[in-house]
């Protein structure tokens, strides 16, 4: 994960915890809605085997997800959701995890 400051941490799946769960619930929103409207305050790439599976982008509002090639798709979060993910994304940062290039969750 990587925010817009340039804090990047990694963080395994088994680690993950509430983590996953908030990226998930938030991810699913991202069916088709207008374009991100805001600049990325984080990146979360999802990765298996050092392979890049996916990336989900948080917004001011909004989420993107971008999954292989396929085009991306954005969608709107509750505030409740965006903030939880958000809070739970500050945390894993301020984490003792080894800086590595952005990117987040391992399977």
């Amino acid at each position: 994960m990587a925010s817009v400051s340039g804090e990047v941490r990694t963080v395994s799946r088994a680690d993950a915890g509430e983590l996953s769960q908030l990226l998930s619930s938030v991810a699913i929103v991202a069916a088709g809605g207008p374009p991100l409207r805001s600049l990325p305050e984080w990146r979360v790439a999802l990765e298996r085997k050092g392979d890049v599976l996916a990336v989900l982008e948080v917004g001011r509002n909004q989420v993107r997800w971008t999954e292989g090639k396929l085009p991306p798709v954005s969608g709107t979060p509750s505030p409740e959701a965006l903030e939880a993910l958000r809070a739970a994304l500050r945390q894993a940062v301020k984490a003792k995890a080894p800086a590595r290039p952005p990117t987040a969750v391992r399977e």
